[in-house]
């Protein structure tokens, strides 16, 4: 079961990095396909109010014994990102709680929505499909 939870979080990571990774692919190899990758990134939030404010990787991850003895309502992110949001946090003197946990995770998924449109469509030509 380690090892499921395992992989589920190195999907999970994987998926949360994606917006970063377009600036490693070359701007030929763009195609118009990404339209539907980044859809898919753009849909990942509106499951959350379903699961009681929880992604399904992670409810997956809890199922199978991972992201145990956590603290907070989003073991994930406590275990994964607190490395990234903390440095944030103490700029704007929060405390890691949930409510604050909350207000970077929705800063870090605008981040998120900014870096693939601000490359696809500042720094790509533009042609009609």
């Amino acid at each position: 079961m380690k090892l499921i939870s395992g992989l589920l979080n190195i999907i999970h990571f994987v998926m949360l990095c994606i917006p970063m990774f377009i600036y490693f692919v070359p701007k030929k190899r763009m195609t118009s396909k990404f339209v539907y990758v980044y859809l898919g990134i753009l849909l990942v939030p509106l499951h959350w109010p379903f699961f009681d404010d929880r992604c399904v990787f992670t409810i997956l991850t809890q199922n199978t014994g991972g992201l145990k003895n956590t603290q907070t309502s989003s073991p994930f992110t406590e275990v994964y990102l607190r490395w990234l949001y903390e440095p944030f946090m103490k700029v704007f003197s929060m405390e890691w709680n949930d409510k604050n946990i909350e207000k970077a995770v929705y800063a870090h998924w605008i981040v998120i929505y900014i870096l693939p449109v601000s490359y696809t469509h500042l720094t790509l030509p533009t042609k009609r499909i």
